[in-house]
C-alpha cells in the first residue's frame, strides 16, 4: 500500500500548517526531510513531539515541529507523522514536493479516514461523523456528530444486526438440521422477536424527523401582513442589516434568505413579501412566493403588529397558519399595545413578545425554538438520532424487509420464506455501519471528505 502524504489544514496563510503522511514507508521518507537534534526520527517515541528542521539537501526549508505514531496507535491505523510546519502556502508546498519526491503520494480526499476504516479504528458510522463533524453548522450537530464518533449510534444498529443474524441463524440451524436436537422454533417465537427489532427500527426512523432539521437546518418562513416588521425580524436575528427596511408597504417583494444558528439548531430564514389583498401584480407575485414558502416550511414566523388592532390581512396570516408549527411574533411592543393580545394567544401555542428594532425579547424566541426542537426528551448525551440521508435510507428499507417477513409469518408461510426477507433486512443495516457495504458505497462516502482527512 502506498504511503500517502496532505496538506491537512486551509490552503491559506496561517500561523501553523499541518502535514500528515501516513503508510508502511511514512517515517522513513520524512526521515530522509527532517533533522532533529542528537536523535534520528526513527528513533522518536509514539506520541511524542519534536523540533527539527526540514531540509532539502543543505538547505533547510522550515523549522518544524513534528510527531510520529506507530501503528497500530495511530488514527488510520498505520505508522503516521505529522508535521507542524509555519503556515506559509509556499512552505507547505515544498515541504509536500519533498514527500512525494522521496516516496510518497497525495492522498485522495477523505483517504486518512477511509483506511482507518479499513483498518478496524472505526465503523462506517463512526468514519461519516468525522466528516459530519467537520461540515456541522450549529452547536446540537456538533454534538450528534461527536457521539456518534464515540459509537453510541452504531452500538444501536450493531444491536439491531445482531439480534437478526441470531435470529435467523436459529431459523436454518432448525430448518437444516431437524435431527441434531435443536429446540423447536415456533412462528409465534420468531414473531414476537420480529416486532422487538422493527420496534427498535422506528425508533431510529423517527429520529431522522429531528436530525434531518438539526443536520439541514429547519426551513424558517417569515410571514405577516406589511409594515409589520417582518425584515426588521430578520435583521435583527442576524445582527446586521440584511433586508432593506421601509415604511412603504410592499418593499420586499423577492425572497431574502439567510441561514443562523438560534437555540441550538440552524435556521433557513427566509424573509417574505407582506401578504394583503390590496396589492399591485409585481406584489402579488411576492405574496405568491409567500405562500408556497409558508406551506413547504419547518417552522413558521407569524410576525403582528402589537402596536394596531388586528386586520383582515392579519386574520388572513392567521389562516394561513393553520396546521404548522408557528411561533407567533407580536412585534413593536416597545409602542403602546393595541393588538388583541388574548386572541392570538388563543390561536397560537406559542407566542413572543418582541421589539425588532429595539432588539428585545429574541432570547425569548430562542428558548422557545429550542423548546421546539430539542425538549426534554431529547439528551445529547444519550440520544441516538439519524441524521445521515444514507443511514435512514438503509433504516426504512431494513423495516420493510422486517414488515414483510411479520407479513409472511401472519400468513403462515413457513420459517424459511421469512429468513430470505430478514437476511435482507440485516444486508440493509450492515450497510449502515459497513459490514456488509461495497467498495463503491465506499469510495464514494470517502470521496466527499476534504483532502488530508
Amino acid at each position: 500500500m502506498d504511503t500517502i502524504c496532505a496538506i491537512a489544514t486551509a490552503r491559506a496563510a496561517a500561523a501553523i500548517g499541518i502535514i500528515r503522511v501516513s503508510g508502511p514507508t511514512a517515517i522513513s521518507i520524512c526521515s530522509k526531510i527532517i533533522r532533529l537534534k542528537n536523535l534520528q526520527l526513527s528513533s522518536v517515541n509514539s506520541g511524542q513531539m519534536r523540533l527539527g528542521y526540514v531540509h532539502d539537501g543543505d538547505t533547510n526549508i522550515d523549522q518544524v515541529m513534528c510527531v510520529v505514531f506507530r501503528a497500530p496507535a495511530s488514527y488510520t491505523g498505520e505508522d503516521m507523522v505529522e508535521i507542524n510546519c509555519h503556515g506559509g502556502v509556499m512552505i507547505l508546498s515544498r515541504v509536500m514536493k519533498l514527500l512525494i519526491k522521496n516516496g510518497a503520494v497525495t492522498a485522495a480526499p477523505g483517504e486518512f479516514t477511509k483506511r482507518a476504516f479499513l483498518n478496524g479504528k472505526m465503523d462506517l458510522i463512526q468514519a461519516e461523523a468525522v466528516g459530519d463533524l467537520i461540515d456541522s453548522c450549529n452547536r446540537t450537530d456538533a454534538a450528534l456528530a461527536l457521539e456518534r464518533m464515540s459509537g453510541r449510534l452504531s452500538n444501536e444498529f450493531n444491536d439491531i444486526f445482531d439480534r437478526l443474524v441470531m435470529l435467523n441463524t436459529d431459523i436454518l440451524a432448525y430448518i437444516d438440521f431437524p435431527d441434531e436436537g435443536i429446540a423447536d422454533i415456533k412462528p409465534d417465537f420468531v414473531l414476537s422477536r420480529l416486532c422487538g427489532i422493527r420496534d427498535s427500527i422506528s425508533k431510529l426512523e423517527k429520529s431522522f424527523e429531528l436530525g434531518s432539521v438539526i443536520h439541514d437546518g429547519a426551513d424558517t418562513a417569515i410571514i405577516g401582513a406589511p409594515n409589520v416588521g417582518k425584515s426588521t425580524l430578520l435583521n435583527a436575528i442576524l445582527g446586521y442589516e440584511r433586508a432593506i427596511v421601509s415604511d412603504t408597504a410592499g418593499t420586499t417583494r423577492d425572497m431574502v434568505k439567510e441561514r443562523v444558528e438560534m437555540g441550538g439548531i440552524t435556521l433557513n430564514l427566509c424573509d417574505t413579501a407582506g401578504i394583503r389583498d390590496m396589492a399591485q401584480e409585481i406584489e402579488r407575485c411576492g405574496i405568491e412566493i409567500s405562500c408556497r414558502t409558508l406551506n413547504s416550511a419547518d417552522l413558521v414566523f407569524a410576525v403582528f403588529d402589537a402596536s394596531r388592532p388586528l386586520c383582515n390581512d392579519d386574520l388572513k396570516i392567521i389562516d394561513l397558519c393553520d396546521k404548522k408549527t408557528v411561533i407567533a411574533v407580536l412585534n413593536k411592543c416597545d409602542l403602546p399595545r393595541r393588538i388583541d393580545t388574548g386572541y392570538i394567544k388563543n390561536k397560537f401555542i406559542h407566542t413572543v413578545e418582541i421589539s425588532a428594532r429595539q432588539k428585545q425579547g429574541l432570547e425569548q424566541l430562542e428558548n422557545i425554538i429550542n423548546g421546539l426542537f430539542l425538549s426534554n426528551e431529547l439528551s445529547i448525551e444519550s440520544a441516538a438520532v439519524i441524521t445521515n440521508t444514507r443511514h435512514f435510507e438503509r433504516t426504512v428499507m431494513a423495516g420493510k424487509y422486517v414488515d414483510s417477513a411479520i407479513d409472511t409469518l401472519e400468513r403462515g408461510f413457513t420459517l424459511d420464506v421469512a429468513s430470505v426477507d430478514i437476511t435482507e433486512a440485516a444486508s440493509q443495516i450492515g450497510m449502515i455501519t459497513g459490514q456488509s457495504v461495497t467498495d463503491k458505497i465506499i469510495d464514494e462516502i470517502f470521496s466527499k471528505f476534504c483532502v488530508g482527512k
